[in-house]
């Protein structure tokens, strides 16, 4: 999904992840998820993207994930949008959308393929809202996106802002 090309409003992020760097893509992620400082810095970042327009948005949704299978797991996206709505004082609901659906995790799926592996994997819990920002902690090919978006769409939700602490590749975008 090319954000440019829906219907997103806008598309930010914290960082573009750098192809020069000595480590992959996964080993940055993981260490950037195990370090809680550098987490909670790149969602400040984030956040100060977002300020300018957070009133155009009523409320900050996160990318949720399949809890039947790893409850224990921590959902990164989640953990970030906390922070984004702290620090721009923009209220969190956490249960506007559900994962429904086991996916297996996209990373180790080829790009091609991962559209189909999340296709209806989502619902809509609270349509109460028209405009949202949605956080995820990473963008690779942009399927879990699109399909975030196309269920936003189907439920009425007109007004969609994403944001994602790290996109792998600026080709993806």
């Amino acid at each position: 999904m090319n954000p440019k090309k829906s219907n997103i409003k806008k598309f930010f992020y914290a960082e573009l992840f750098n192809q020069d760097c000595s480590s992959s893509f996964c080993s940055y992620m993981k260490n950037l998820k195990s370090d809680d400082k550098k987490l909670y810095e790149k969602a400040l970042k984030l956040a100060c993207k977002i300020e300018p327009f957070k009133n155009n948005f009523d409320v900050i949704a996160s990318v949720p994930k399949y809890d039947n299978v790893f409850p224990e797991e921590t959902n990164y996206s989640q953990k970030t949008a906390e922070i984004i709505s702290s620090k721009l004082n923009i209220p969190y609901e956490k249960n506007i959308i559900s994962k429904i659906k086991y996916t297996r995790k996209l990373r180790t799926i080829p790009g091609n393929e991962r559209f189909s592996e999340i296709d209806s994997a989502f619902k809509i819990n609270k349509p109460l809202y028209k405009r949202i920002c949605v956080v995820d902690d990473v963008y690779s090919s942009g399927a879990t996106m699109a399909e975030i978006v196309k269920t936003f769409n189907k439920s009425g939700i007109t007004e969609i802002y994403v944001a994602v602490l790290v996109v792998q590749s600026e080709n993806k975008l």
